[in-house]
């Protein structure tokens, strides 16, 4: 991304020189800008807190841009432990999400009120996670929880983690005979809806498969189906959509195998779920749970099990650097549509693709109003975000960031005069004045899993 800046060095300078939200457009008069306050924060979590508790390690963790940190339920009930890494998460600026009841069934013996550390003690402290990947059976349970937790924690949110809809069917319920659409209907009525403080829908998204017997990597089939139903239902639920992100391998020794993700996958997950609306992101995992039926000796997240930094560390710390510096933008947007434009380069349709376009359900446009066209050399997802008074579109390269195939857009703005252009996060002008965005229609290059956000300014 950085070769690509050298061209547009002068036209940045050229903007840094000019009033902070209006400059002159090439029809005359001012541009007006608009000017966000830089008074929000997105969530960025992780699964699985260091097995060291030190404060190397949690140091490692601020540093790594995370601001939020899940406590794992110690398996023998060992407060201390689970006290040390909350202090250690305080004294760090870590928000703090305890897990209370792994897994499927619910159980009262793990219910938040049985947890062995007050959190009204830590100001750090967001919100138990009451549940991962319930069942269907288990929504009563989790209706009567909130019930409880709402007097015991009032401003605390409930965290729940839901399953995907593009997973098995027999998964979502015990008597095996509930859709998805049911599934995640009911979660919304009885659990969400009560809800009278912040509210959060959280799901498991792990995309990057691979091959074990050719190498072949690919991006699973489901993917833009699994992020647009649960963008709907959250929406249409007045939530927050998060989902986690994969960032180890894992699924080898189950017939399931997961790639290790390098930097630019990471920037993939992160920018295809902003083109849903996404506003948090929860990775899986920062610690390396012990070898296991799921995990072999050889996977590991963004600390290994000698508990050292790995790549999946430092590709994790770059993107939050650069999603962070533009966060309190885009947190801004709300999804409205999705647009899929099929590379001129591209052999044959995007399975994925045409996966999203056999559903009649999602808002699926070619132009908006300000979009006119778009073209792009490669497969290309963009979704049309709104806040209000103006339209911000994510674009992503959507090809797998391991086929190292660079993209060539084309986005046609007729009536901008200008456009910002977040890019690696750092926020760009360009003027219809400027090389990139000649005659209103904006032109840049893609590397392998990149995306940017684009705001028009009419």
């Amino acid at each position: 991304m950085r070769k690509k800046l050298t061209a547009v060095c002068l036209s940045v300078l050229l903007a840094l020189t000019l009033a902070a939200c209006s400059e002159t457009g090439p029809a005359g008069g001012e541009i007006e800008y608009p000017v966000y306050a830089d008074d929000r924060e997105v969530l960025l979590s992780a699964y699985m807190n260091p097995w060291q508790c030190t404060d190397e390690q949690y140091q490692w963790v601020q540093e790594s841009g995370l601001n939020h940190l899940y406590i794992n339920r110690s398996s023998n009930e060992n407060a201390d432990t689970m006290r040390s890494a909350i202090e250690m998460c305080e004294k760090y600026g870590i928000k703090t999400i305890p897990m209370t009841c792994w897994g499927s069934p619910f159980e009262d013996s793990k219910s938040f009120d049985q947890y062995p550390i007050d959190m009204h003690e830590y100001p750090g402290f967001s919100g138990f996670n009451i549940m991962d990947e319930p069942k269907y059976e288990d929504f009563d349970a989790l209706a009567a929880e909130y019930q409880k937790y709402q007097v015991a924690y009032p401003d605390a949110v409930f965290y729940t983690n839901l399953l995907r809809p593009g997973g098995s069917k027999s998964n979502l319920s015990y008597a095996k005979n509930v859709p998805y659409d049911k599934y995640i209907s009911t979660f919304v009525e009885k659990v969400i809806a009560p809800i009278t403080g912040k509210k959060t829908m959280s799901v498991t998204l792990y995309p990057l498969l691979i091959d074990v017997v050719t190498g072949q990597k690919s991006v699973q089939v489901t993917h833009l189906n699994d992020l647009g139903t649960f963008a709907l239902a959250a929406q249409g639920a007045g939530a927050e959509m998060y989902h986690f992100v994969q960032s180890m391998s894992f699924g080898y020794n189950n017939g399931n195998p997961h790639h290790l993700p390098s930097e630019a996958d990471i920037r993939f997950q992160i920018y295809s779920g902003m083109a849903f609306g996404a506003k948090g992101w929860q990775y899986f995992t920062y610690a390396t749970p012990n070898a296991s039926y799921e995990f072999t000796a050889s996977d590991y997240g963004m600390i290994n099990r000698d508990n050292k930094r790995t790549s999946v560390y430092y590709g994790v710390q770059q993107v939050n650097s650069e999603i962070t510096k533009f966060d309190h933008v885009f947190l801004r947007f709300d999804w409205r549509a999705t647009m899929l434009v099929d590379g001129a380069k591209a052999e044959t349709e995007n399975p994925g693709f045409e996966l999203f376009r056999s559903n009649d359900s999602y808002p699926l446009v070619d132009s908006t109003e300000a979009l006119a066209a778009a073209q792009a050399s490669q497969d290309t997802l963009i979704g049309v975000l709104n806040d209000g008074e103006r339209d911000g579109y994510v674009v992503v390269n959507y090809t797998h960031p391991s086929y190292d195939l660079s993209d060539e857009i084309s986005l046609s703005f007729p009536d901008a005069r200008a456009v910002i252009v977040y890019i690696d996060g750092e926020e760009h002008r360009f003027t219809r004045d400027d090389e990139q965005f000649k005659r209103g229609v904006l032109t840049i290059t893609l590397d392998p899993g990149e995306g940017i956000f684009v705001i028009p300014v009419a």
